[in-house]
């Protein structure tokens, strides 16, 4: 039986007592709406706390420390959830049981371990983070920003994003764009960090087979003060016009981006992720069967749903001479869910698979730690049997509300075969 903790002000432990796991996951997620210029530098700071500390300012000190905890893995990665930006900062180490020492004693090096990363990073507070290892690690962004350009699905869907977003922020991608990590400095970095620290929502995650008192004793070592933090993860922004872009671009497929608003609240939610799901979330979709497998239309289709941002994407390979037809056809299969009810079997094959693929994420550790940390800053709490009877609640009706209230914002084409680049609106 898990349960929520608030050990101070904006402060949470989410303990998941099982014996499922061959490991223990612990988890920290510091959590914070952010600038434009924010992102850039929290996402350097990750990077940084992620490859180094002051104990361990190299990856062969780093990789040694972690032997030394029975080879437990340690990374940390940076999501966006609507608003909000997280780094989340995650060591798995192995049961106690299986390697023949006290859970407790391993889970209190692990937290050593952790507070070590986070509390003790590599620089000082006068001239911030290492600077050789900070140039490292902002080239390595760099590089991963750069690499967009190779992935003509990714680029196409970045430059749709940007032509909709009102806000920068929303616009950039987690890690922040290029002028910012160019611009940001070891100092800035170093700062940025240290306000995370102290100012940040904390969500700790323990996944494993552990006693909750001890387990809190321990926790105690992480030295989180309480903090104010008045976070908002909904994002939205004025309804408007379809605006419509091309560019021509070197890549051997064209790309088709659609996104649309879908004006909802938050008790929509499980019958927006089953219109998703019959829309084009799934192989077993619309758009998928009939656009891509009966007509032939596109090379692959698909649609993601952004709930906390509200919107849902369709992104689309092509031939240039198709992309008319994909559009129109995307805008039938939406109007045919908006004026008519989905069957029983197909409404019924959709809420089995969304069950089937929760259900599953609860045999992940990681899964597990996200699912919490969502439901923290969601502010709510949901068991695994209230999930289920939610997603089985949905009804034909329910979708085709769903369906009339998608609205089209942005329509993005990238003309591929082509040697200049231009944009046109």
């Amino acid at each position: 039986m898990s349960k929520e903790v608030k050990l101070t002000d904006n402060v949470y432990l989410h303990l998941v007592p099982t014996q499922q796991f061959a490991t223990v996951t612990l988890e920290v997620a510091l959590t914070s709406e952010t600038s434009a210029n924010q992102l850039a530098q929290r996402s350097l700071a990750a990077s940084m706390v992620e490859n180094t500390s002051d104990p361990y300012p190299s990856q062969t000190d780093l990789a040694r420390a972690l032997s030394k905890l029975f080879g437990a893995t340690y990374e940390v990665d940076i999501q966006r959830y609507g608003r909000l930006q997280t780094i989340r900062v995650r060591l798995t180490v192995v049961d106690g049981r299986y390697a023949q020492v006290e859970t407790a004693s391993l889970v209190a090096q692990a937290l050593d371990f952790l507070r070590t990363m986070l509390f003790q990073p590599l620089g000082s507070a006068d001239r911030g983070f290492d600077m050789t290892v900070f140039n490292r690690q902002r080239d390595n962004l760099l590089d991963q920003l750069a690499s967009v350009q190779d992935n003509p699905a990714l680029w196409a869907q970045r430059q749709a994003l940007e032509a909709y977003f009102d806000d920068d922020a929303q616009a950039m991608p987690s890690c922040g764009d290029q002028s910012a990590l160019e611009n940001s400095n070891p100092l800035d970095v170093w700062l940025a960090w240290q306000h995370a620290l102290l100012h940040d929502r904390i969500d700790i995650t323990v996944v494993g087979a552990i006693d909750d008192r001890e387990l809190l004793s321990l926790i105690s070592t992480l030295p989180f003060g309480p903090r104010q933090t008045n976070l908002t993860a909904t994002y939205r922004q004025p309804l408007r016009k379809v605006a419509r872009y091309q560019e021509d671009k070197a890549t051997k497929q064209s790309q088709f981006v659609a996104i649309f608003q879908v004006v909802l609240t938050e008790e929509d939610r499980f019958a927006a992720w089953v219109f998703n799901a019959i829309f084009g979330g799934l192989a077993v979709s619309r758009l998928f069967t009939r656009v891509r497998e009966q007509a032939g239309l596109a090379y692959d289709i698909q649609t993601e749903l952004d709930w906390p941002r509200r919107i849902l994407i369709v992104t689309a390979g092509v031939e240039t001479q198709a992309i008319k037809q994909v559009e129109k056809a995307v805008m039938k299969e939406l109007t045919t869910l908006q004026e008519s009810l989905v069957s029983r079997a197909e409404l019924a094959q959709a809420k089995g698979l969304l069950t089937a693929s929760y259900l599953t994420s609860l045999d992940n550790p990681d899964q597990i730690s996200q699912l919490f940390l969502i439901q923290g800053l969601r502010g709510e709490t949901i068991t695994a049997d209230s999930w289920v009877k939610q997603m089985q609640a949905v009804t034909a009706l329910d979708v085709q509300a769903i369906a009339k209230q998608v609205v089209a914002q942005v329509q993005y084409e990238v003309l591929g075969g082509k040697e200049n680049e231009s944009a046109t609106v």
